[in-house]
């Protein structure tokens, strides 16, 4: 099922207020508790995070965040859908396959060739509208390390 007016777009600054409880339904869905405030969306946005916001009237339903990726060494550009959430009722009607779809522009716009994006291994449901979108499965390879930095105070 489609929803008619269906839309989606590159997030405003104003639309941070609507876009801070999606981010908080993303975390409570991952059993995480969320710490997102609307001072951490925007220094996200200064940071270089693009959203993308689907809505239906003026109301936001979901949306998708994009991070800069780089393959410096082969001179290759990407970008990471890193978030990606629609609201429980507005699901299977087409925001979250209108929301990768506005992603794939704004990468090819951006002159990126590759658009990466993870899930948690259990959601079998994202796993799926992933592979039918067009994405290919793509294994992380290698060891990877993590480091934490105290913030400056």
């Amino acid at each position: 099922m489609t929803i008619e007016g269906l839309s989606v777009r590159g997030a405003e600054a104003a639309d941070l207020a609507q876009i801070l409880p999606l981010v908080h339904g993303l975390a409570r869905h991952h059993g995480d508790e969320p710490e997102a405030t609307l001072d951490s969306l925007a220094c996200d946005v200064r940071w270089g995070t693009i959203f993308l916001v689907a809505f239906v009237d003026a109301q936001i339903v979901g949306y998708a965040a994009l991070l800069p990726l780089a393959q410096i060494q082969f001179g290759k550009r990407g970008l990471d859908m890193h978030h990606m959430f629609v609201q429980p009722a507005f699901r299977g009607m087409r925001f979250g396959r209108a929301l990768i779809d506005a992603a794939q522009d704004v990468a090819r716009d951006a002159g990126c060739t590759y658009l990466m994006v993870g899930t948690h291994p259990d959601n079998v449901v994202a796993q799926a509208t992933y592979l039918a979108s067009g994405f290919a499965d793509a294994p992380v390879g290698g060891p990877r390390f993590g480091m934490r930095i105290e913030p400056v105070t």
